[in-house]
């Protein structure tokens, strides 16, 4: 049980330390190329991710492509 906590708070505790070390030593925080970074790199990445380890049939996900890229398109 211990094992499973740790392995979720133990990335988020590390991210906070550093953030908090960053902050305490003085180095300044840019703030855009960080959003940048996240927002083309960290978050395809994530959905790449989560997609490759779900079970998910060819059927449905066709579907669903078909009716984001239909959403996409009609905006």
């Amino acid at each position: 049980m211990f094992a499973e906590l740790f392995a979720v708070m133990a990335p988020v505790l590390a991210g906070a330390g550093l953030g908090f070390t960053w902050i305490r030593l003085g180095h300044d925080y840019p703030v855009a190329f960080v959003t940048r970074l996240v927002f083309n790199i960290g978050t395809p990445a994530l959905v790449i991710a989560s997609l490759s380890g779900a079970d998910i049939d060819a059927s449905s996900f066709g579907r669903t492509m078909l009716a984001a890229a239909l959403v996409i398109v009609s905006m």
